[in-house]
């Protein structure tokens, strides 16, 4: 995405358990979602404990409306109806981090951009099932 600056805080370098073709769906729909709206940079800031990674994904786009915010991750939901959006992006993600026992939320903002919360277990994480 070389219309972005993208850039990575904390602890970029830890493993989790979701695999490389996962997370690059996964990032790549953000950050193609990103550029729709008008963003022009890209922050992941990733902070991780012993079971868990939270990585906070955050542009500076144009941002979600109080009035689609309970609609994002709807199946089919879209505000680029008319330039193609499918509205498939967030729904995506959700449904690849949950296969991999993740989730993503969306942050409350203040002004202009997105954020999201995204919650990853670490690599030596085993369900009690």
């Amino acid at each position: 995405f070389p219309a972005l600056d993208i850039s990575g805080l904390g602890d970029t370098e830890i493993s989790v358990a979701l695999p490389q073709e996962a997370a690059g769906i996964v990032f790549a729909n953000l950050a193609e979602n990103a550029l729709q709206h008008g963003a022009t940079l890209l922050e992941l800031r990733v902070s991780a404990d012993a079971r868990t990674a939270v990585i906070l994904v955050r542009d500076d786009g144009s941002g979600i409306s109080e009035a689609n915010r309970q609609r994002i991750f709807q199946p089919f939901f879209s505000t680029r109806r008319e330039q193609g959006g499918t509205g498939m992006g967030l729904g995506i993600v959700r449904a690849m981090l949950s296969s991999h026992g993740g989730t993503i939320r969306l942050l409350q903002t203040t002004g202009a951009g997105t954020e999201f919360e995204i919650t990853i277990p670490g690599p030596n994480w085993r369900s009690r099932d």
